[in-house]
């Protein structure tokens, strides 16, 4: 299935905003399920856009809570160790 670039970059704002798969699909115009077979496929750029709409929020996030965390939030300190413990693990 072909993407326009609009698109992609679409996908990646909505994923940003952690919306889920079959509601991207929904405001696209594509099916669920076709959706979710292009973010499984790890050579297709819809799989990258998503990711990396997802993971730069998720950066952001982890970004805020490291401040949180500088300055002894007992929250920020558990989101950072958890974090770090992700990371670790993803090694």
């Amino acid at each position: 299935m072909n993407f326009s670039q609009e698109t992609l970059d679409q996908i990646q704002e909505l994923a940003s905003v952690f919306l889920p798969i079959s509601d991207i699909a929904v405001i696209i115009g594509v099916e669920p399920y076709e959706l979710k077979a292009e973010i499984r496929n790890y050579d297709s750029p819809v799989r990258a856009s998503y990711f990396r709409g997802k993971a730069s929020s998720k950066a952001a996030l982890l970004q805020q809570e490291m401040k949180l965390a500088k300055i002894g939030s007992p929250l920020g300190l558990d989101s950072v160790r958890k974090a770090m413990h992700n990371m670790d693990l993803d090694e």
